[in-house]
């Protein structure tokens, strides 16, 4: 796809490049997948929002980002409102070749307006190499979220103005809805990652996500028969609550809500483990149990998707369980939780990067057989919609479409349907890691295990005679929101 088209009124003064460092991303310590990865902040999605308001009036007609997770995440908010997709630009990533880097920005200027994200090493060996007035004979700013502006003047020579990144935001300020609204956040702490989501949420249910940030930590993979996670795992998860309670409290949340599903409820150290992330996070974690953990995600695909009338079936791979219930309005009539996380049979049945068929065909007799005594009870229900929710049943929509993270967004009518996951299941068993890699849509963090969460989609089709689902971007977190509304609407005053 072709760049659009950029123009400039005659007799106009040279329109401007914007170099901005992007927003507040994960911290480096603890995070130990490719660096390239590593995400925004709840905090720094803030920041990304205040940069589009900052630049939307500029109507910038290029987003150019260094390939990082974080600079496309940056300019995501921008990039929906302009609209613009985002093109990605090797010269800008960490470490670039700073003659190549500012190469990139003396083409936008004399192009048209272009916003460029790129990094804190970049950006001020740019600056120094193209020596703009306004620069200073100091240390050049470049905080995070922070960006200079560079335009010629009259005479063609070259400015810089420094935009300062907005400061930490007041709990009380920049909130959705009136003023009963609350700022809270909740914590998952699942089997693949540990999931924490800042949301303004109104007395009537209504959510609006102000950020969320993601860890993979794969603790589903050390706990198979109830073996207990190693002390070095134990380590990471703690500093990453750690970090994800400061960045909750950064983004202004009142009160932190942390929940706990398949990994931490199985462990053989569950007890004690549990007991030291809640010392760490200043709050008890409320550990779901199975049906606990169907409830809540139930409670939020009825919401999300408004089928409070219809009978649905809600289905949650995560990445040590699965979770199903039935229900129809605020009734719930029926849950199960099975041990049929996506990473908890990668590593039990697979154990490899390459599945062999041998592999698929005895995972699919796994899944079949304890899917076995749920077929009557759905089938006699009669659901008239089935809802996939998790990160598998996201990633399996993105790669089926085509769409990249951390941009490609699921709408809300998106869908998997029956033959298209069995011909995409039947094409990743034989492939390596470095085939997957290369699919348009493939998540760069699930790649490893996504044979195996197309295997047990796919018979989770033929179990329970389904021809389609609908995908749903809400779950446990989001359940464990509305529960918390409507607790606190219950308790007296």
């Amino acid at each position: 796809m072709e760049p659009p088209p950029r123009r400039r009124t005659e007799g106009e003064l040279p329109l401007a490049v914007y170099l901005l460092r992007h927003a507040k991303a994960y911290s480096r310590a603890i995070w130990i997948e490719d660096d390239r990865l590593r995400p925004l902040t709840a905090f720094g999605d803030m920041q990304s929002r205040s940069i589009a308001t900052a630049l939307v009036s500029e109507h910038p007609l290029r987003l150019i980002s260094s390939p990082a997770v974080r600079c496309a995440q940056t300019l995501d908010p921008l990039s929906r409102q302009m609209p613009l997709r985002i093109e990605l630009e090797p010269r800008l990533e960490e470490g670039a070749d700073p003659v190549a880097a500012a190469g990139v920005v003396l083409e936008e200027l004399d192009q048209g307006p272009s916003v460029l994200c790129s990094h804190g090493d970049v950006i001020p060996t740019v600056l120094r190499r193209l020596r703009p007035r306004g620069l200073g004979d100091g240390p050049i700013a470049c905080k995070k979220g922070s960006f200079w502006r560079l335009e010629r003047d009259r005479d063609g020579e070259l400015r810089a103005t420094y935009w300062h990144p907005r400061p930490s935001p007041d709990p009380g300020a920049q909130r959705y809805g009136g003023r009963d609204t609350q700022r809270l956040a909740v914590l998952d702490m699942g089997s693949s990652s540990f999931h924490l989501l800042v949301a303004d949420v109104e007395p009537g249910g209504a959510l609006h996500r102000v950020g969320r940030e993601r860890v993979m930590l794969r603790l589903g993979a050390t706990i198979v028969d109830g073996a207990k996670i190693p002390a070095a795992e134990v380590q990471r998860a703690l500093e990453t609550v750690h970090q994800l309670r400061a960045d909750a409290e950064q983004a202004g949340a009142s009160r932190l809500l942390p929940v706990a599903t398949a990994a931490l409820r199985e462990a053989g150290n569950s007890a004690k483990f549990v007991a030291r992330l809640s010392d760490v996070l200043g709050t008890p974690v409320r550990v779901l149990s199975g049906p606990e953990e169907a409830r809540l995600i139930f409670r939020a695909l009825q919401q999300r998707l408004g089928l409070h009338g219809e009978r649905a079936l809600g289905i949650d791979l995560g990445g040590g369980s699965l979770e199903l219930a039935l229900g129809q309005g605020e009734k719930v009539a029926w849950e199960n939780s099975l041990p049929l996380g996506t990473v908890r049979l990668h590593h039990a049945l697979v154990g490899r990067l390459r599945m062999k068929r041998s592999d698929a065909a005895s995972l699919r007799e796994l899944v079949a057989a304890e899917l076995k005594p749920c077929a009557p009870v759905v089938r006699d229900y009669g659901p008239s919609a089935g809802v996939l929710i998790g990160g598998t049943g996201r990633a399996l929509y993105r790669l089926l479409n085509g769409l990249s993270e951390p941009y490609g967004r699921i709408p809300i009518d998106a869908r998997i349907e029956r033959e298209e996951l069995r011909e995409l299941s039947e094409f990743l068993v034989g492939t390596d890691l470095a085939q997957r890699l290369s699919m348009p849509g493939m998540s760069a963090r699930r790649a490893d295990v996504m044979p195996a969460g197309a295997i047990i989609v796919r018979q989770l089709f033929e179990s329970l005679d389904l021809d389609s689902v609908a995908v749903c971007d809400w779950g446990v977190r989001e359940g464990a929101l509305l529960d918390e509304i409507r607790r606190s609407e219950a308790r007296p005053d």
